[in-house]
């Protein structure tokens, strides 16, 4: 579900231009894994020392690392609309898909445990959780 909902989301932002404006939305959440990255995000006091943008995994860095948390403190995300405006730069939207491959191949595994991030992902993580001890 989580590729066919980005694949969607590729398509809308390729056929329509990067600027791409969705109807307003109610708040809701899920009691599944779900996608999120880190623009305008709000994100309790409890969740950041276990929340971070992982370094050295492109384009998931944010993504996978709303994974994390999620796993660790469950149905935890409530979608919203958006508080502020981000007026894009300019984008190279084929270039950013093939960015994003790794997280079209990868995530499924990412979620279930088999894969394994780069030693050095997994010490900086655990470095940053030790700033809050």
């Amino acid at each position: 579900m989580y590729t066919l909902n980005l694949i969607c989301v590729y398509i809308c932002r390729l056929s329509k231009k990067p600027c791409v404006k969705f109807d307003k939305l109610i708040p809701y959440t899920s009691n599944k894994l779900s996608p999120f990255n880190s623009q305008n995000t709000f994100i309790s006091r409890d969740v950041i020392p276990h929340y971070m943008v992982l370094p050295f995994v492109g384009r998931m860095d944010d993504i996978w690392g709303g994974y994390l948390i999620e796993k660790l403190f469950g149905s935890c995300v409530v979608y919203n609309n958006a508080t502020v405006y981000q007026e894009r730069n300019p984008q190279d939207l084929v270039k950013n898909l093939e960015n994003e491959t790794i997280g079209y191949r990868n995530t499924k595994m990412f979620i279930s445990g088999d894969y394994q991030l780069e030693d050095r992902v997994k010490i900086t993580y655990e470095k940053y959780k030790e700033y809050f001890k």
